[in-house]
């Protein structure tokens, strides 16, 4: 009972009884703690069907249209339910829980095809972050419809779009890993593929806190049945959770240092002017603070290092 196993899965489309059913009962095979669906076609009047349906479990839904997007987030155990929350209408949904007296933050991902349209979705995690408590654990999740790396992806064109930048700097920002990829370096396999032409994508993946590394025990791709996308796999010991070295505190000498200052002008200049962050203007304050912050840490890590090589 102390690991937390997440599968999630673009299902692409659910609407059918059938499928439904035939969905719900590969899902159960695998026996997990929580499942988070992509691409379900679910409407809010489905939501007493579903949890029929499922029989395991709570039941979150965010409805999408009967032909597209849709999500769900699918219990299989009884957890303190902290906050369900919509944020993208059937796109991007978080749930917040509590078990083992750790809270844990899901984030269910269904960007879209358009990269313009992916902007905005991704944006939606800053603000995520900008209100987030770190003494939390979050993990993000589902079909990011977004290729990170070169070796995520075989035949087609290769395109690195706006949304696909803006998600690099998030992860980077956050120090958040994609944890699939951290654990298989060099290994080739795809979430998604088409025939014609032939192309295959690593698009479903889990992104996670590189605090939370060393408690996952398993992260697979499963072979991809019922659906174009293959389900995949996080399993997480919520006891084996390495905290981190604690606050940060200022040396307020470097404020008066010129190579400091001029990091910080280039740094305000550079996010108040990207045009890839939709946020308004308390949401892109909070971000430039979180970026400020991190430059600082790094700055001072950096001339910490140089003042002991010169004692040295």
């Amino acid at each position: 009972m102390n690991d937390l196993k997440i599968l999630s899965w673009n299902v692409r489309g659910c609407r059918n009884f059938d499928k439904r059913l035939a969905v719900f009962r590969h899902l159960k095979q695998k026996k997990p703690s929580i499942c988070m669906l992509q691409e379900c076609h679910v409407l809010e009047s489905d939501q007493n069907e579903w949890e029929l349906n499922w029989g395991a479990g709570k039941v979150f839904l965010n409805p999408g249209s009967n032909r597209s997007a849709g999500q769900a987030f699918l219990l299989s155990r009884s957890y303190n339910i902290l906050e369900h929350r919509i944020l993208e209408k059937g796109r991007l949904q978080l749930l917040k829980f509590s078990t083992m007296d750790t809270v844990i933050t899901l984030v269910n991902i269904y960007a879209p095809n358009c990269d313009s349209e992916r902007v905005i979705c991704f944006n939606k995690l800053i603000e995520i972050f900008s209100h987030y408590d770190y003494g939390n654990r979050i993990i993000l999740g589902g079909d990011f419809n977004t290729v990170l790396n070169k070796e995520d992806k075989f035949g087609g064109k290769e395109v690195w779009g706006k949304s696909r930048q803006l998600l690099c700097n998030i992860i980077d920002s956050y120090s958040l890993l994609d944890i699939w990829r951290n654990k298989n370096k060099s290994v080739k396999k795809y979430t998604w593929s088409q025939k014609k032409p032939q192309i295959k994508c690593r698009l479903d993946y889990f992104l996670i806190q590189q605090k939370l590394e060393n408690s996952v025990h398993a992260c697979k791709i499963y072979p991809a049945v019922l659906s174009d996308h293959s389900m995949i796999e996080l399993k997480i010991n919520l006891l084996q959770y390495v905290r981190g070295r604690g606050f940060f505190k200022l040396n307020s000498s470097v404020l008066v240092e010129g190579a400091y200052r001029n990091e910080i002008v280039e740094l305000i200049n550079d996010t108040w002017n990207d045009d890839t962050l939709a946020l308004d203007i308390v949401d892109k304050y909070d971000w430039l603070k979180f970026k400020i912050m991190r430059c600082t840490i790094a700055y001072c890590k950096e001339r910490a290092k140089k003042k002991k090589c010169k004692e040295l």
